[in-house]
């Protein structure tokens, strides 16, 4: 059985109103089980822009609806419900504005790995500090090291010795 990927967007659901994240499950690219947002570049999709036809499903009443998800240029560009689809597939985006859409979503991964590592050099050096002063408090101790843990190997550090 082939797997797929998906596509994770927000957007008010048709049936409970509420503005939720959802998924898009699609076997347009690879099928590697690759999780998506807007912005994303996806290495595998076609040359050029086109509209897929997909089923969004709601994360809050599970409801699943029709959405067009626009890809240009291997980019994640645009989800918009069936309804908005005839007013929003008209123009098609410059290289200008895909390359505006990579770079928005470069500046967020890197915004998000550098704050993860400045979290990670805050336990750090506290934990240091506390093993120098020999403060001991063993349930905050054993949360601040499974934090601490998650964070390096979110940050792909090695294991310390």
């Amino acid at each position: 059985m082939r797997s797929f990927d998906r596509i994770i967007v927000r957007q008010s659901c048709v049936e409970c109103g509420k503005e939720t994240s959802g998924e898009i499950q699609t076997k347009e690219f690879a099928c590697f089980m690759d999780n998506y947002r807007l912005g994303d570049a996806i290495a595998q999709a076609p040359a050029g822009q086109f509209w897929l036809q997909e089923e969004w499903r709601c994360s809050g009443c599970k409801t699943s609806a029709l959405v067009y998800v626009r890809v240009a240029e291997g980019v994640v560009v645009d989800v918009c419900p069936a309804k908005n689809f005839p007013e929003r597939a008209l123009p098609y985006l410059t290289v200008f504005e895909v390359i505006r859409q990579l770079r928005m979503s470069a500046e967020q991964g890197t915004l998000y790995h550098v704050a993860l590592y400045e979290s990670y050099q805050l336990i750090k050096n506290t934990r240091n500090s506390w093993q120098q002063d020999r403060v001991e408090n063993p349930d905050y101790d054993t949360l601040v090291n499974k934090i601490f843990e998650r964070i390096r190997l979110a940050l792909g550090e090695k294991k310390e010795s």
